[in-house]
Protein backbone atom coordinates (compact mmCIF):
# COMPACT_ATOMS: atom_id res chain seq x y z
CA UNK A 1 0.00 0.00 0.00
CA UNK A 2 1.32 3.42 -0.91
CA UNK A 3 1.27 6.47 1.34
CA UNK A 4 -1.49 8.39 -0.53
CA UNK A 5 -3.76 5.33 -0.36
CA UNK A 6 -3.01 4.93 3.32
CA UNK A 7 -3.76 8.59 4.05
CA UNK A 8 -7.12 8.36 2.28
CA UNK A 9 -8.32 5.60 4.61
CA UNK A 10 -10.36 6.52 7.63
CA UNK A 11 -8.90 5.49 10.94
CA UNK A 12 -10.77 4.93 14.14
CA UNK A 13 -8.46 5.76 16.99
CA UNK A 14 -9.18 3.95 20.24
CA UNK A 15 -10.25 6.12 23.11
CA UNK A 16 -9.08 5.60 26.66
CA UNK A 17 -11.55 3.84 28.91
CA UNK A 18 -13.85 6.12 30.86
CA UNK A 19 -12.50 4.85 34.19
CA UNK A 20 -8.95 5.80 33.17
CA UNK A 21 -10.06 9.30 32.20
CA UNK A 22 -11.86 9.72 35.53
CA UNK A 23 -8.88 8.32 37.43
CA UNK A 24 -6.42 10.69 35.73
CA UNK A 25 -8.72 13.62 36.47
CA UNK A 26 -8.85 12.65 40.15
CA UNK A 27 -5.08 12.09 40.36
CA UNK A 28 -4.44 15.56 38.92
CA UNK A 29 -6.44 17.32 41.65
CA UNK A 30 -4.57 19.24 44.32
CA UNK A 31 -6.21 17.08 47.01
CA UNK A 32 -6.72 13.53 45.80
CA UNK A 33 -9.65 11.61 47.31
CA UNK A 34 -8.17 8.15 47.97
CA UNK A 35 -11.61 6.63 48.48
CA UNK A 36 -12.60 7.74 45.01
CA UNK A 37 -9.31 6.48 43.53
CA UNK A 38 -9.85 3.13 45.27
CA UNK A 39 -13.40 2.90 43.94
CA UNK A 40 -12.33 3.79 40.38
CA UNK A 41 -9.45 1.32 40.26
CA UNK A 42 -11.61 -1.42 41.81
CA UNK A 43 -14.13 -1.15 38.98
CA UNK A 44 -11.54 -2.14 36.38
CA UNK A 45 -10.04 -5.65 36.60
CA UNK A 46 -7.00 -4.75 34.48
CA UNK A 47 -6.14 -1.70 36.60
CA UNK A 48 -6.64 -3.69 39.79
CA UNK A 49 -4.37 -6.46 38.55
CA UNK A 50 -1.61 -4.07 37.48
CA UNK A 51 -1.77 -2.17 40.77
CA UNK A 52 -1.55 -5.37 42.83
CA UNK A 53 1.30 -6.66 40.68
CA UNK A 54 3.20 -3.42 41.27
CA UNK A 55 2.53 -3.43 45.01
CA UNK A 56 3.66 -7.06 45.28
CA UNK A 57 6.74 -6.63 43.10
CA UNK A 58 10.23 -7.17 44.46
CA UNK A 59 10.82 -3.42 44.32
CA UNK A 60 9.01 -2.93 47.64
CA UNK A 61 10.47 -6.01 49.36
CA UNK A 62 7.47 -6.72 51.54
CA UNK A 63 7.23 -9.73 53.80
CA UNK A 64 3.54 -10.26 53.11
CA UNK A 65 1.18 -10.06 50.19
CA UNK A 66 -0.94 -7.06 49.24
CA UNK A 67 -4.42 -8.33 48.42
CA UNK A 68 -6.58 -5.22 48.04
CA UNK A 69 -6.58 -1.94 46.17
CA UNK A 70 -6.75 0.02 49.42
CA UNK A 71 -3.67 -1.79 50.81
CA UNK A 72 -1.78 -1.13 47.58
CA UNK A 73 -2.71 2.56 47.63
CA UNK A 74 -1.49 2.83 51.23
CA UNK A 75 1.88 1.45 50.14
CA UNK A 76 2.34 3.35 46.86
CA UNK A 77 2.67 7.06 46.31
CA UNK A 78 0.68 8.95 43.66
CA UNK A 79 3.59 8.91 41.21
CA UNK A 80 3.53 5.10 41.15
CA UNK A 81 -0.22 5.09 40.67
CA UNK A 82 -0.13 7.52 37.76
Amino acid sequence: MKLPELLEKQFVLPSIPKVVALLLTELNRSEVDLRKVTRLISTDPALTTRLLQLANSGFFKLGGTIRSVSEALALLDMAHIQ
